[in-house]
């Protein structure tokens, strides 16, 4: 008798185990807390944002990330949206009016977000940015009439901010990109007379060093700071590219530059760009000064303006006396 009862006493236990597992499944389930991630964002091959009358597409094509298909996007703002894609979570579900309040705020940002595999989309839902709401943001799902507020994990970042339909907010900001020992010839212009051309013969591993001062000609030249120097121009990155009025533009470029610098690497491949001080314009007195830290210029290709901070480009303004074995000042 004592045997039949911890048996049934043990079913009993064993049932209640069962329903608690279900329950808690289900439960589970029920959680939205995962309903905006984006499972294996390997596969992801197209990001559509709209926002009002404004697209932007991300494609992804032979492994690199387009935007529009006319620029590279930049790989670390990709690393991070794909990071905000796989990893979203609902922080809390709204409620009450505030929903219908934030879609009748005209200072609210509306966009809706489509994210596709191969053919199918894998996800699609609408994003609302606005401060009105805690975390600074609300999405619900395609179709559906749910709100959530929702969080990156760990970060303290509104996801839903990435969500950008600027198409120059994507753009790549390198500007060239040469394997070591592509760059044949590097030619440096700080005005008429000054600056230097210095060359390499890439069969016959020559030096060749030219300064445009008469005074330097025919100095004896350290062709191992030469070799050095032309390693320098491997990568160089812009930090905005700017989007200036045709006629502001050619403004700029009827100006003296402060500096021209030209690369020749194998294959044909050119590189140009004149470099241009920026003016700070004081916000009371209109009063302007040169800005010490950043630059305009004008790259070619692809034939734009970028603004570009002077740490970026120092290494490559040498001047010609610093090559001279004898000389030197």
């Amino acid at each position: 008798m004592m045997k039949k009862s911890l048996i049934l006493a043990g079913s009993f236990v064993a049932a209640l185990l069962l329903v608690a597992g279900v329950l808690m499944v289900r439960q589970q389930k029920a959680q939205p807390g995962g309903q905006f991630r984006v499972k294996d964002t390997e596969r992801i091959r197209r990001i559509v944002f709209v926002r009002d009358t404004t697209r932007l597409e991300l494609r992804k094509k032979d492994g690199v990330w387009w935007a529009n298909d006319a620029w590279k996007a930049r790989p670390r703002a990709m690393k991070v949206l794909l990071k905000v894609l796989g990893e979203t979570e609902v922080r809390s579900p709204l409620s009450g009016e505030l929903p219908q309040r934030v879609q009748e705020d005209t200072a609210s940002i509306h966009t809706e977000v489509a994210v596709y595999g191969r053919l199918l989309p894998k996800k699609r839902f609408e994003v609302y940015l606005n401060k009105k709401i805690p975390g600074g943001n609300m999405m619900r799902l395609h179709g559906k009439k749910k709100w959530y507020i929702t969080e990156l994990p760990g970060e303290d970042v509104n996801p839903a901010a990435l969500f950008v339909t600027d198409p120059y907010y994507w753009r790549d900001l390198r500007l060239f990109h040469f394997r070591p020992g592509e760059v044949t010839g590097v030619e440096i212009r700080y005005g008429k007379n000054e600056g230097f051309r210095a060359g390499i013969d890439t069969v016959t591993g020559r030096v060749t060093f030219v300064p445009f001062d008469p005074s330097l000609a025919g100095m004896p030249v350290d062709s191992g700071k030469v070799r050095r120097f032309l390693t320098y121009f491997q990568d160089l990155s812009a930090d905005v590219w700017e989007h200036l009025p045709e006629r502001e533009a050619d403004s700029i470029l009827k100006e003296n530059s402060l500096y021209e610098i030209r690369i020749d690497a194998a294959g044909g491949k050119e590189f140009r760009m004149l470099v241009f001080p920026v003016l700070k314009k004081d916000s009371i007195t209109g009063a302007g000064e040169v800005d010490p830290d950043v630059a305009r210029a004008w790259v070619d290709p692809p034939g734009e303006m970028v603004l570009i901070k002077y740490y970026r480009i120092d290494p490559f303004l040498l001047k010609a006396k610093e090559f001279v074995l004898r000389g030197r000042e």
